[in-house]
């Protein structure tokens, strides 16, 4: 017995002895870095002060528990296990449906009305809308509006039961759609023709595992918006021809990017997606005009797939109405940094890409922020107060939202209305400007990190886009779903 103790003391001692050599081992082991992005932690410095209160403590605790080996792998496992056995994840915002098909949460909240800003609000967005369209075509430009489809609304079958939509359900896609027949806007309803073609579609229109439109259903989009493009501006655009399909079973990117982000071991397995192959002419017969595009992240399909380098002069994409591009590729730059006006004096045609969960607020703040800059004659965009009373509307429309707002104020010993200007103004700086100061930090946080800034070369170098481009992605993602103080 005695002879056994000491044997296992031995073995206890020689472990000890060897943990620095495993753990260098260990950390030579190339895993998969996590998608999402995860704020890495620094390692702490000891003080006196911060070991007296107690920070330098919890700091390194959180620092060993971001170094501890086999992290990236562990949490791989357990994610697997969670989705594997109870169809659960721990990526935020992600809902897993029927048949492993996946969601976004904003796109459900659309879907089931949760968003719903009510006929004012968006009577008065489309107001806007058309008189700024209006001030455009007075100076030889044109506006259009290009609603494209909610992965929720094309795919409601493969919805978890619990999102049931009610029959009475009020939602901003239906509202618009009835309201903007009285207004003379140019508009093109991608979520409509999906919808029609959904059943006779030979390809996938939407992934399975991705939010946006698949890559052939991108380029039954873009072939309409051509032949829009040369009658609303009569001229003849360079012919963008498809040859042939590619068929894949591996999903290019970004059409796996929800799968993505469930960081789990086994990817969930695709049907066959179509990848287009394009032929470009182009002669001295063709008109390839400046085009400022303002949307989300469907724009990156078409960039990826090279269409707006090809059909115009320029390659002028604003992010959410903040992040320009292509500046931003190598060092972040917002509109507030701009001159907006000179900027949209050189444009010819202004291509405003909307969601439906994006409904609520038409052009994500450009609509307010060219509007402004026209009418006041200025460079710089300062909010009206009318913009902020557009958005204290919106929230008065949801009962849900206005309980919040009575038990803010409450808390706050303020008066409802007080809260609901603080809520409204929060919201508008959010919406138009607030990401960019979280996008920087995040920037400069990756950028000075040697592991993070590997594990970003490693994704772009598999996602097939540049290092600067595969930072700002990731950084904008932190920003983006950060929680708000």
């Amino acid at each position: 017995m005695l002879n056994k103790i000491k044997h296992i003391l031995l073995l206890f001692f020689l472990i000890i002895l060897f943990i620095p050599m495993i753990e260098d081992k260990i950390q030579q082991i190339e895993f998969l870095p996590l998608e999402g992005v995860q704020e890495k932690i620094p390692k702490p410095v000891l003080g006196l002060r911060n070991w007296l209160s107690g920070t330098f403590q919890e700091n390194y605790v959180k620092y060993i528990e971001e170094n501890i080996p086999f992290r990236t792998w562990l949490i791989r496992l357990r994610n697997q296990i969670r989705y594997s056995l109870f169809n659960e994840t721990s990526a935020s915002k992600i809902i897993i449906g029927k048949e492993c098909y996946l969601y976004e949460q904003d796109y459900i909240n659309a879907y089931l009305g949760k968003d719903y800003i009510g006929e004012e609000p968006m009577k008065l967005r489309l107001k806007q809308l058309e008189s700024l369209q209006n001030t455009f075509k007075s100076q030889g430009k044109d506006l259009m509006l290009v609603i494209v489809p909610g992965k929720a609304t094309f795919y409601p079958e493969y919805l978890p039961d619990r999102f049931k939509r009610p029959d009475n359900c009020k939602t901003n896609y239906d509202l618009f759609c009835r309201l903007i027949k009285e207004y003379k806007i140019n508009t093109i309803d991608f979520q409509k023709y999906f919808l029609d073609n959904k059943n006779k579609s030979p390809y996938p229109l939407i992934p399975k595992c991705g939010i946006h439109w698949s890559y052939y259903g991108m380029s039954l989009a873009v072939d309409s918006m051509i032949t829009y493009i040369e009658q609303l501006r009569n001229i003849n655009l360079p012919d963008l021809k498809i040859s042939n399909y590619v068929t894949s079973n591996i999903p290019q990117n970004p059409d796996y990017d929800l799968g993505n982000l469930l960081n789990i071991i086994k990817p969930i397995k695709q049907p066959t997606l179509y990848y287009p192959v394009y032929n470009y002419y182009v002669n001295s017969s063709h008109t390839k005009p400046k085009v400022l595009t303002i949307g989300d992240s469907f724009y990156w399909n078409l960039y990826n797939d090279s269409i707006p380098q090809r059909l115009f002069d320029n390659v002028q994409f604003w992010y959410y109405a903040n992040s320009v591009y292509p500046e931003s590729f190598t060092t972040p730059l917002t509109i507030s940094q701009i001159d907006v006006k000179s900027e949209i004096n050189k444009q010819d045609i202004f291509l405003i890409m909307i969601t439906e969960f994006g409904l609520g607020n038409i052009g994500y703040g450009f609509v307010d922020i060219a509007n402004s800059v026209i009418q006041n004659n200025t460079s710089n965009y300062v909010p009206s107060n009318d913009l902020v009373q557009s958005y204290i509307l919106r929230i008065k429309s949801s009962e849900d939202w206005m309980k919040d707002i009575a038990r803010k104020a409450k808390e706050a010993n303020i008066t409802v209305d007080e809260q609901l200007r603080i809520d409204a103004e929060w919201l508008l700086k959010q919406e138009n400007s607030g990401l960019n100061d979280r996008i920087n930090y995040y920037v400069n946080a990756i950028k000075t990190d040697p592991e993070w800034m590997a594990a970003i070369k490693e994704k772009a170098e598999k996602n097939n886009i540049s290092t600067e481009e595969m930072i700002l992605k990731d950084a904008t993602w932190m920003a983006e779903n950060e929680n708000p103080k």
